[in-house]
């Protein structure tokens, strides 16, 4: 059997309609992503719309953490009484929900805790998020967030994968494992005191 040829731009034109994704295979809702993959620590973008797992094992919430080069460490809460003033400074309180996100890769969305109507107004959307699609903006001229439901109706998002504490538990882990700070002489730690 001989291979048909391949056409080039000068001999054939190419048929977008033999390239387009069939309708059975593009990706209309959220990609599934299996708890033990690697998932984002982000914020939904202001264009995204963005469903919150309802699961209260989902939401990770009040971690003592510090963020750099955007990578989020996390600091186990026996050892932040013990860190020079200085250094504690730098850590903040964290929250931390599953997303769904439409036509994108699940997130785990970060709220830092702060006196602020940016975190007063990125809760409330967190929680709004959790019964239904909503978009998230920040305002900068009010310094806080708008968020606003979807008007279509999209399906609510498959949480198959994401559902018991053994999901939550592998979720967190994959999330968590690298970045978490178990000892006073941890590389994060001793370049806050300037000794690397």
């Amino acid at each position: 059997m001989t291979p048909e040829p391949v056409p080039n731009a000068e001999s054939a034109l190419l048929d977008p309609a033999a390239l387009r994704i069939p309708i059975t295979a593009r990706h209309s809702e959220q990609r599934k992503t299996p708890a033990t993959a690697a998932i984002a620590i982000r914020r939904p973008a202001n264009d995204e719309w963005a469903y919150v797992n309802p699961n209260s094992e989902f939401h990770f919430e009040n971690f003592w953490c510090y963020e750099k080069d955007k990578k989020v460490y996390m600091i186990t809460p026996t050892l932040y009484p013990q860190l020079e003033v200085y250094v504690a400074r730098v850590f903040a309180e964290w929250d931390f929900y599953l997303a769904a996100v439409k036509n994108d890769d699940p997130v785990i969305w970060p709220v830092k805790h702060s006196d602020t109507d940016y975190f007063r107004t990125q809760r409330e959307a967190v929680q709004a998020a959790m019964t239904g699609w909503y978009q998230i903006q920040s305002n900068q001229a009010l310094k806080r967030y708008d968020y606003r439901p979807a008007h279509a109706d999209y399906p609510t998002p498959d949480w198959t994968g994401f559902e018991t504490t053994e999901d939550a538990r592998a979720l967190f882990t994959k999330t968590f494992r690298n970045s978490l700070i178990t000892s006073l002489d941890h590389d994060v730690l001793e370049r806050l005191r300037g000794r690397k």
